[in-house]
């Protein structure tokens, strides 16, 4: 993705190539403080001509280099903007065809959701390894799915090798759940009428 790596780094390409660039020109800056340094000492001209091609023209290529950074740059990924992955867009195509209305990347409140079908109503969340292994997105995940479920919209949790393996078994059951409870009037629990246990 990078058009240059630096130091094994994989920031966005408009500041690697900066940082080249600035690098260079850095280069460029010793170089003609060098020709200064050899033209004071009024040493053989010719090596002082070679010093101020190569100082000059270090300076000139680092222009080019932070100006051509950020004209051909792609802007950086906002980090609140979702990626929607293959799966979710097989998942999602497979309903589709099924007759199921799907909305990607659905914004839900204060969270994105990798499939919402509005009519069931439902989400679906494609999860990779990192849903399962890590505690903090496990909270994170069993919160949300509370917070919706309270709004009355119950979250199935689909691990993204199933989709690979399994997408016409998984869109077949999930279309049909999403008919059923299409016809079923859904009760949005009310937190007053809960009863209260001592």
């Amino acid at each position: 993705m990078c058009l240059f790596r630096v130091r094994g780094g994989s920031m966005p390409r408009k500041y690697d190539t900066t940082l080249l660039g600035v690098q260079v020109l850095l280069i460029g800056l010793s170089v003609v403080s060098l020709f200064a340094y050899f033209e004071a000492l009024q040493v053989d001209p010719l090596l002082t001509e070679i010093f101020m091609v190569l100082g000059f023209g270090s300076i000139a290529a680092a222009g080019v280099m932070i100006f051509f950074a950020y004209q051909t740059t792609t802007p950086e990924q906002d980090p609140n903007k979702p990626i929607i992955t293959p799966q979710t867009i097989k998942l999602a195509t497979a309903l589709k065809e099924k007759g199921i209305t799907s909305e990607l990347e659905a914004f839900e409140g204060d969270k994105h959701v990798a499939i919402a079908l509005p009519d069931a109503p439902l989400y679906l969340e494609i999860d990779g390894k990192n849903h399962l292994t890590d505690p903090e997105h496990l909270l994170r995940d069993l919160q949300r799915d509370a917070l919706s479920h309270d709004e009355g919209i119950d979250t199935i949790h689909i691990p993204d090798i199933y989709v690979d393996s399994n997408l016409d078994e998984i869109a077949d059951a999930i279309a049909e759940v999403a008919r059923k409870r299409s016809t079923l009037e859904i009760i949005v629990p009310n937190k007053e009428d809960e009863i209260q246990t001592p």
